[in-house]
């Protein structure tokens, strides 16, 4: 038997999907380029009995919501919850949305995080600290 799961924001607004075993404590469990959140923040979609099931829904979830997967379970989204993500995932191949931390003033869209460094005069090694990313 497999689950699809699902992290929620502090909005409870999904960020990270993903399938397991369902006796996996991957739900809980630390991944490469996000934090846990809290228990209460881990929501148990759907149980299946096989893998290709968990996997369409999945897919279909994705697709549903408008999200875009990185390949790594994270939605497009997460940026928003979590921006250190953006330092652990190809930071300069994301697409973003730059605002001002201040007062929180929308910049510019950019294709890539680079691009939105070179325009801004951002250095790219900093930018995970120096932007917000934010759904488009």
């Amino acid at each position: 038997m497999f689950i699809a799961y699902a992290w929620l924001n502090v909005d409870n607004q999904l960020y990270f999907v993903s399938k397991c075993l369902m006796e996996s404590q991957a739900p809980y469990t630390v991944k490469k380029h996000l934090p846990t959140p809290p228990r209460d923040k881990v929501k148990i979609l759907k149980e299946f009995e096989g893998e290709d099931e968990s996997l369409r829904a999945l897919d279909q979830l994705t697709y549903e919501q408008g999200f875009e997967d990185d390949g790594f379970g994270t939605l497009q989204n997460s940026l928003r919850s979590h921006p250190m993500a953006l330092k652990g995932i190809t930071p300069h191949l994301r697409p973003v949305s730059v605002y001002r931390v201040k007062d929180e003033a929308h910049l510019g869209d950019w294709d890539l995080v680079t691009e939105a460094c070179r325009d801004l005069g951002i250095s790219p090694n900093d930018a995970y600290a120096c932007l917000v990313g934010r759904n488009r």
